[in-house]
């Protein structure tokens, strides 16, 4: 017993451990920690060792490394975020330990601020936002998506000095939806024609921006280039009050309106014939059209009134959600880190009144001041007396997208 019992101790090695990373034998990298691995470990390469433990994706996992470890660094975040799991994934910790990440230093804030609108999670935002934390990169939330663009409301004006100001001009401009994203700062008053501390105007800005990119010598490079010259060239008609031009309709298109609006009165003129000409089809045609209409009425009885099946929800992301709201959402439900039965939406969404005691206690409470489009981490607990065995009393953990917000 003696013998097998130091054979196994031997077993858990920095060799055993990086190989059990690699394969991703999750089982014997929790019993490994628990055996105190890491102090095996060189301090220089525990960062990197750190990394590939949250690379794993593992709820479970990962707070074990927090347990032992004490906190987050920005540093332990700096995961793949092209790749989409690992993107998730660190939107989950941030909003899971919010307060708990450490950034003490200006530059792990900053670091951190643009992490999170990589991965767009408007919690930790919010939260920097809130500590006037970071306030250099707050032009970076209308760099890659304008999903994040409601959040410009929660900065304190003393943040939004001239200077920033030129550098969210300059932010939107270079994004992959500049137009767009222009027109969006201009729509929350945004004056594009405001200059910074040294005088020079936003347009001068963008231009001394873009001076200094390298484009690459081929296609790609080409259309870049192209597009941030018609980006100042957009701006520079902001600062001057033309903003966008319109495009007059050419002879072209004149002609085949005409056309289509000529074979639209054909059409209609051979209808009314056919509808004059006997008053029996006329009639058959009002009976098969009154049996339609039935059958619709009849198609609502799901629990839905024609006029609900027929509502449509806000999409705009700066509405928030508030007690009483109705709104439609998308969710997959997780216990142990998997996803479990008659838990998910699967992407149909699903209508939800917010204070309506519909879901699990605790559940609709949590979606309250969040904003349409914005993905949320629901944690609940199973009654035990819930009436699925999987389920009775356990900790799920809902992944949750809020799509709308009915008006």
């Amino acid at each position: 017993m003696k013998k097998n019992k130091e054979k196994q101790e031997l077993e858990i090695t920095v060799e055993n451990f990086m190989q059990d990373l690699k394969h991703y034998r999750r089982d014997n990298i929790r019993a490994m920690l628990n055996g105190g691995i890491l102090q095996q470990i060189e301090e220089k390469d525990k960062m990197d060792v750190y990394r590939s433990i949250l690379a794993l994706c593992d709820r479970r996992i990962a707070e074990q490394l927090f347990k032992i470890t004490g906190k987050f660094t920005v540093g332990m975040l700096e995961l793949d975020l092209e790749n989409r799991n690992q993107r998730v994934f660190v939107s989950f910790l941030m909003t899971k330990y919010l307060k708990r990440i450490d950034c003490k230093e200006e530059a792990d804030c900053e670091r951190l601020f643009e992490i999170a609108c990589t991965v767009e999670n408007r919690n930790m935002l919010q939260y920097l936002i809130q500590q006037g934390k970071a306030v250099s990169k707050y032009p970076k939330l209308v760099t890659d998506s304008l999903e994040l663009f409601s959040l410009i409301d929660k900065i304190p004006d003393k943040y939004l000095h001239e200077d920033c100001k030129v550098a969210f001009w300059v932010e939107a401009a270079l994004s992959d939806r500049s137009i767009e994203a222009m027109d969006a700062l201009a729509a929350k008053g945004f004056d594009p024609r405001v200059k910074g501390s040294d005088g020079k105007s936003a347009v001068d800005a963008l231009e001394k921006r873009i001076g200094s990119i390298r484009y690459t010598n081929n296609r790609t490079g080409e259309l870049k280039r192209k597009k941030d010259r018609e980006a100042v060239r957009y701006l520079s008609r902001l600062a001057s009050g033309k903003g966008r031009k319109e495009k007059k309709p050419s002879l072209k298109k004149w002609i085949i309106f005409g056309a289509a609006v000529l074979v639209v009165a054909c059409i209609a003129g051979v209808v009314i014939f056919q509808s004059t000409k006997s008053d029996d089809a006329a009639g058959d045609s009002a009976s098969t059209e009154e049996t339609a209409s039935d059958g619709t009425e009849e198609g609502t009885t799901d629990g839905t009134s024609g006029d609900s099946a027929s509502a449509s929800y806000n999409t705009d992301t700066s509405l928030t959600v508030a007690d009483g709201d109705t709104v439609n959402i998308d969710y997959t439900g997780y216990v142990d880190d998997v996803a479990f039965d008659g838990g998910s939406t699967d992407g149909n969404g699903a209508d939800l009144t917010i204070g309506s005691g519909t879901y699990i206690d605790d559940f609709e409470e949590q979606l309250v001041g969040h904003n349409v489009g914005e993905n949320v981490q629901v944690t609940v607990t199973f009654p035990e007396d819930y009436g699925v065995e999987e389920l009775n009393g356990k900790e799920a953990v809902f992944d949750v997208t809020i799509n709308g917000i009915y008006e």
